[in-house]
C-alpha cells in the first residue's frame, strides 16, 4: 500500500525534472553589429524622439531623429516600427540608437533580434569600418 503512495509523487517529480523548458522564441543572443547590418535594409543612428502607444496588435511607432546614415536612404527624421509581437524591442524616448530595420512595404522595422541597439562609440566604428563612413540623412 506505501508503495502505490510513493508512485504518484515520484512520478510527478520525474516528469517536472526533465519536461523541457517553456520556449521563447524571442530570446536571442544579439548578432554581431556587422551581421545584423548586412541583414538590414536600412541602417541609422539616432534619438527617439517620441513613443506613440500601440493600437492592438500593431506594435509601437517611435519617431526617430536620423543623425547619421551608414546604409540605406533614410530622412532626417524617420518612423520605426517595433514589432507588434512579444519580438518587438521595445522603444524609449530620449534613447539614442543604432538601428537596425528591415522595410516592410512603405515602413521601418525593427525587433529584438534585428541589431537594433544602444549606441556606442564602439559599434559606431565598427559599422564605419564595415560599412564605410557614415552620411548625414537625406
Amino acid at each position: 500500500m506505501t508503495g502505490r503512495w510513493l508512485v504518484a509523487p515520484l512520478a510527478m517529480i520525474v516528469a517536472l525534472v526533465i519536461a523541457p523548458p517553456v520556449a521563447d522564441a524571442c530570446r536571442c543572443r544579439p548578432p554581431a553589429p556587422a551581421k545584423a547590418a548586412a541583414g538590414a535594409d536600412v541602417v541609422f543612428v539616432g534619438t527617439v524622439t517620441a513613443v506613440d502607444a500601440p493600437a492592438v496588435g500593431r506594435g509601437v511607432v517611435g519617431t526617430v531623429a536620423v543623425d547619421r546614415v551608414w546604409k540605406g536612404q533614410v530622412g532626417t527624421t524617420v518612423s520605426i516600427h517595433d514589432s507588434p509581437t512579444s519580438c518587438g524591442r521595445g522603444l524609449t524616448a530620449g534613447e539614442r540608437l543604432i538601428v537596425m530595420a528591415r522595410r516592410d512595404g512603405d515602413r521601418l522595422t525593427v525587433r529584438q533580434c534585428d541589431g537594433t541597439q544602444r549606441a556606442t562609440a564602439k559599434v559606431e566604428r565598427l559599422l564605419t569600418r564595415r560599412l564605410g563612413a557614415p552620411r548625414a540623412p537625406s
